[in-house]
């Protein structure tokens, strides 16, 4: 049975070596026939030519060179279009987790009889906003989102080939990983994994894991529809039983003064902050349809890298 090991470069020049090492040790005690496949995501170091060099001298190893920096999950998306095996493991090449992991995600598979088995961290590591912020980012995601996620999932997966085969018919332009690995089904088993402390910073910055809590809920729930028209709702029954208490107070006790302008400077303000919130998360889903629509391509390769 034909295996497939999946990576990833960006500014992995620090690793790239040591990662191609332990992985082709693992898929050679693996057993059978295997192929790493490497995309470099446009990365401005010298992580490509680093890999160009192992691909130049064994032909088990494929590098592929997108045209730009298109994103990890677009990146791995494009791996697993060019994975040509019956098993495919993705794993990112940062060396957090070992490649010789392999082996238990494996036994896994093959004592539960999973199409999946994915890696959730044992532990969170990182500093504390680190930590902090990646437990945010999956209970929100999970709070909104219309597909069952697991908490403080991983990159790293073993995949079979019917899965990946449903998994890449997906054919989503709006992409986010984390939801789509559930959203075909399947039999999917856990395995708990503790990452090793990562060299160097992380080039997911707050403000990127932001766009990607954006990215993930818009493309997995309308529940931020659903909110904006509750909200929309509530406003409007307060300020119909708060006009319909003024109209019978002025009915009824005609010489009360009614100050109802603080009020109503107030709802005017909020209102306008509603409506304008309201036309972002619209215009948010309309920007999701539009690059659905447009069709373009989620990544471009430039040139495929091999020893022939």
């Amino acid at each position: 049975m034909k295996l497939s090991i999946i990576t990833t470069l960006y500014k992995s020049a620090h690793f790239v070596e040591n990662f191609l090492n332990k992985a082709i040790k693992a898929g050679e005690d693996f057993g059978g026939e295997f192929e790493i496949i490497i995309v470099d995501d446009g990365s401005p170091d010298h992580s490509l030519q680093l890999a160009k060099a192992y691909a130049n001298t064994d032909h088990r190893i494929v590098v592929i060179e997108l045209a730009r920096n298109f994103g990890h999950h677009q990146a791995f998306l494009c791996g697993m279009h060019y994975a040509s095996g019956e098993l495919c493991f993705l794993i990112d090449s940062d060396l957090e987790v070992d490649p010789e992991v392999l082996h238990k995600f494996h036994q896994t598979m093959e004592s539960s009889n999973a199409d999946v088995v994915y890696g959730v961290q044992a532990v969170r590591k990182g500093s504390a906003k680190t930590r902090l912020l990646g437990g945010i980012f999956w209970r929100i995601f999970s709070a909104f989102s219309e597909v069952d996620v697991p908490s403080d999932i991983m990159t790293e997966r073993l995949m079979r080939r019917r899965y990946l085969e449903a998994l890449l018919s997906m054919g989503d332009k709006n992409l986010f990983l984390g939801g789509m690995f559930y959203w075909p089904g399947f039999y999917q088993v856990p395995l708990s994994i503790i990452k090793k402390p990562r060299i160097g910073a992380s080039s997911y910055s707050l403000l990127r894991r932001l766009g990607l809590l954006v990215e993930a809920i818009s493309s997995f729930s309308s529940a931020p529809l659903a909110i904006i028209f509750w909200m929309g709702l509530g406003i409007s029954s307060i300020c119909a039983l708060y006009f319909t208490y003024l109209l019978l107070r002025r009915l009824l006790f005609p010489d009360s003064l009614i100050d109802g302008f603080a009020f109503l400077a107030l709802a005017s303000v909020g209102s306008s902050g509603l409506v304008l919130l309201s036309l972002g998360v619209v215009g948010l889903y309309i920007h999701r349809i539009f690059k659905q629509v447009q069709n373009r391509p989620l990544f471009v390769v430039k040139e495929i890298h091999t020893k022939h």
